[in-house]
């Protein structure tokens, strides 16, 4: 007889992701970054095509993450894009809706470029042009 696990009932019964040890130990990380990262990844879910995708939109996460302002969340998401942790993709939803596309990358590449006064940063066109080349899974977003 097959045995099946089933987590009805559980905190579990709504899904959940891993997490990776590296980036919740990482000390140049917020703890806010730290947050989306580990909601980024409990709403990753296997897809037919073997990807792991999920849904939650930039509004739901700041609601439920307590974020008041949108530059503060997007303060603290960059931080895991500078750090390689994620990556950002928009598409097009038959044309209709712009979505981000999340990369979780398993082998994380940091983003370092120069600005005239010697200052590292990353731009936004940047963080949609770095996309992975290798393992890595995905979490697509709503609305971007």
């Amino acid at each position: 007889m097959d045995t099946a696990i089933q987590f009805r009932g559980t905190i579990y019964e709504n899904g959940y992701g891993l997490v990776a040890q590296k980036v919740m130990r990482d000390l140049d990380l917020s703890p806010q970054a730290k947050s989306i990262y580990s909601y980024i990844c409990s709403f990753a879910e296997v897809g037919k095509d073997g990807e792991r995708t999920a849904f939650p939109g930039v509004e739901l996460m700041m609601k439920e993450l307590g974020f008041k302002l949108e530059k503060t969340y997007y303060k603290h998401r960059k931080q895991l894009i500078n750090k390689g942790y994620i990556t950002i993709e928009k598409r097009k939803d038959k044309g209709k809706f712009e979505k981000n596309l999340y990369f979780i990358e398993a082998i994380p590449s940091p983003i370092e470029e120069k600005q005239p006064h010697g200052k590292n940063y990353s731009t936004e066109k940047t963080e949609q042009q770095n996309l992975p080349h290798g393992n890595f899974s995905t979490l697509q977003n709503e609305s971007g």
